[in-house]
């Protein structure tokens, strides 16, 4: 169990919590929401030791993290994983090693760290790519790996910092569904820190909603969700999409403006070279025959899921 007890954190003349109270019991998942600036980097940093309260105390299973100094601190945060908005993979590194580098930290045998990243890329259903370079990977499967690296050595605690933020809908859903299940399967308590309360409203257990380092409201996920008491609360549930209501203008057509973009077939492949004669064994289509006009004041909208070549259409066009 996580207690923050009247917790408060001071940057001079500013506070970024206030005798912040907070619980998070074992096998829970708690969603913590609120805009940039609400306090919830702060709180993760004092969870994880990475910076020390001005004020109140943290209990981890009841001991405080005030006692926690030295070495112990290593060991400590060896009982939480960590997946984080952008997935810090090793690019020196293939899928397998990346996963592995906790288990190297924590002085696991090789036999034990092999027969750990395998079973956690069966989870994660990346057992194929356990050679793969990250590099080759889509967005999804690269949060996918980072995932597994933080559930590798069964932690206690899984803390997602904006995990979903950068993956299209689609991926999102399907991360979410894996976090869901590894939470159930793992019994491990989960923080989900989000600004988006929208995204993991069916999964999560509890809300916690912080505004300017102050926990306005909490509770259960959907009684908070569908009869929120407090003012912040409501604007932040206004902001959530819905994709089932109408959009409020009506886009006009720019039917007499000119041409300021023509793309035409344009197309992109990359080639996978082996062996001595540098011979190529693979080649893949990231961009294949794509047509479009922008004119001059028109917004374009392009569509798709992670690994459709969205990115690397841009990055065409960019000439980057």
């Amino acid at each position: 169990m996580i207690e923050f007890d009247r917790v408060s954190r001071r940057f001079g003349q500013q506070d970024a919590l206030r005798n912040l109270n907070l619980q998070i019991d074992d096998g829970e998942m708690a969603l913590l929401t609120g805009h940039s600036g609400a306090g919830k980097s702060t709180l993760l940093r004092l969870l994880l030791l990475l910076d020390r309260p001005t004020g109140g105390q943290i209990l981890v299973d009841g001991q405080s993290t005030q006692q926690i100094q030295g070495n112990a601190v290593g060991h400590y945060r060896r009982r939480f994983g960590v997946v984080f908005q952008e997935h810090r993979l090793l690019f020196d590194r293939n899928v397998r090693d990346n996963i592995a580098l906790p288990l190297e930290i924590a002085g696991f045998s090789p036999h034990d760290a092999n027969r750990r990243v395998r079973a956690a890329l069966d989870k994660v259903g990346l057992l194929a790519k356990e050679r793969a370079d990250p590099n080759g990977l889509s967005g999804g499967e690269q949060q996918r790996v980072a995932i597994a690296r933080a559930v590798v050595a069964r932690p206690e605690f899984l803390i997602a910092d904006e995990p979903t933020t950068a993956l299209d809908v689609t991926t999102q859903a399907e991360i979410l569904d894996l976090m869901n299940s590894l939470q159930r399967e793992l019994d491990t308590a989960i923080m989900f820190i989000t600004h988006d309360m929208g995204v993991v409203a069916e999964i999560a257990d509890e809300v916690v909603v912080m505004e300017k380092g102050n926990v306005v409201e909490k509770g259960k996920i959907h009684q908070v969700y569908n009869a929120p008491q407090h003012v912040y609360t409501k604007k932040l549930l206004t902001a959530v999409k819905r994709l089932n209501q109408p959009a409020s203008t009506k886009v006009r057509p720019c039917t007499q403006a000119q041409n300021i973009l023509q793309i035409r077939d344009l197309s992109l492949r990359f080639e996978k070279k082996e062996g001595f004669f540098q011979r190529i064994t693979d080649v893949t289509k990231a961009v294949d025959g794509v047509s479009f006009d922008l004119k001059e004041g028109e917004s374009l909208g392009i569509v798709g899921e992670s690994g459709s070549g969205k990115t690397t259409l841009g990055r065409c066009i960019a000439r980057v």
